[in-house]
């Protein structure tokens, strides 16, 4: 028999809130975030978008993540990101089609856009550190902007001083 008596223990990141989330706290607070939606005349998640939106919270965020920025049919990749994409998701080396999740990604799309209709304006943080934010973020463009587009499902935070602890995480840090 192959199969383990019991599911690893979790052994990084264990002071995370998330880790002490289980999935049926999760289930409920969809059907909270439906009956908001249903009173506000607004379509309500489905189960599919409600699970979409659980697998981002964990380990496949990293190759949703590869798909979204390294994994382009028709744009530009950055050669890191494309590296990381077909690390991450198959298909380089003579392999098959590499994984692009594209039916998970554009309902976990559908999941965020009505969730979105929950969301009050306010100041968020994205802290992290070890990267440079590129010229065109600091210096505007011919057309007088400046900044960047982020390919990615972006996590935030309200507090300032999470942020912070992710600046601080090794190499220059940015808020």
């Amino acid at each position: 028999n192959n199969r383990p008596d019991s599911w690893p223990i979790e052994t990084k990141n264990t002071e995370h809130p998330r880790s002490e989330e289980r999935t049926k706290d999760f289930l409920m607070r969809a059907v909270e975030k439906n009956q908001l939606l249903k009173n506000m005349n607004e379509k309500v998640l489905l189960i599919e978008e409600v699970l979409a939106l659980r697998l981002i919270t964990g380990p496949l965020w990293e190759k949703y993540s590869a798909v979204v920025r390294g994994g382009s049919l028709d744009g530009w990749n950055h050669e890191f990101m494309e590296h990381c994409f077909f690390k991450l998701c198959g298909g380089s080396g003579g392999r098959a089609e590499p994984n692009r999740y594209t039916t998970t990604i554009h309902i976990l799309s559908s999941g965020l856009i009505k969730t979105s209709k929950l969301s009050v304006v306010m100041d968020v943080y994205r802290g992290f550190s070890g990267a440079r934010l590129s010229a065109s973020f600091w210096h505007k463009d011919w057309t007088g902007v400046r900044g960047g587009v982020e390919y990615n499902f972006m996590s935030t935070t309200t507090n300032k001083d999470i942020a912070f602890h992710y600046a601080r995480g090794g190499g220059a840090g940015t808020i």
